[in-house]
């Protein structure tokens, strides 16, 4: 796993089979949203238009349950933070770019979220490169950048609902898909839309609320 603040030079490996847009997935036992295809490749005059944001119960089942394996560290990394979870490649000129300025504005209005973005492009993009785009767009140590290979990254491209196709050139075509999630690793908010954070950061919001009145009802439990 490779953190904001961090550098290392540990190839992947690749990553490219072809899956059917048509397919649906769920996630934290609730329908996920119909995804929209973001061509990062050039416009597609074929897609459909992005879903709303949607808030989901948080009582379902945790990510972290998941055989996810990334490269150089453990998914469940953050776990005992509220997590934004998100899916790129590097060399994705404008959703992804666009995806990352909407989490960090996320983050202005729920600093005590974390962040992991999973890299579908192992191959491309080394511990080097995620350090490089870090600095680019001044991601602080909050932000951690990983990739997976081809079997995992499919393995959490289909639990947060996001579809990948990698094209003849090497580029990808994808959708967009941001995952909050809570201490535990719960779904607790979710949008295939880009340029509107705001059901994102109130998702966290309430988490954080919930997660510090459990606290206070064990501290109050204890002293009783």
């Amino acid at each position: 796993m490779r953190r904001a603040s961090e550098a290392s030079g540990v190839e992947g490996e690749g990553v490219g089979s072809r899956r059917r847009p048509s397919e649906a997935r769920t996630c934290g036992g609730a329908a996920l949203l119909a995804l929209a295809l973001a061509a990062c490749h050039g416009a597609r005059s074929d897609a459909p238009a992005a879903a709303p944001a949607a808030v989901v119960a948080d009582d379902g089942p945790s990510l972290y349950d998941l055989p996810i394996a990334l490269r150089d560290g453990r998914f469940d990394a953050q776990r005992g933070h509220p997590v934004i979870v998100a899916m790129f490649f590097a060399t994705c000129p404008a959703a992804c770019p666009a995806m990352i300025d909407d989490v960090a504005r996320v983050l202005a209005d729920a600093p005590d979220t974390h962040v992991l973005l999973v890299s579908f492009d192992a191959a491309r993009d080394t511990p080097a490169r995620l350090a490089e785009l870090a600095r680019v767009h001044h991601l602080d140590a909050r932000w951690t950048l990983a990739a997976a290979d081809d079997a995992n990254a499919r393995t959490l491209a289909a639990a947060i609902g996001l579809k990948y196709r990698r094209l003849p050139d090497g580029a990808f075509t994808h959708s967009t898909a941001i995952v909050a999630l809570d201490s535990d690793g719960r779904v607790i908010a979710r949008t295939d839309r880009l340029g509107d954070p705001a059901t994102l950061a109130g998702a966290l919001r309430d988490a954080a609320l919930r997660t510090n009145r459990t606290r206070r009802q064990l501290d109050t439990t204890m002293i009783e």
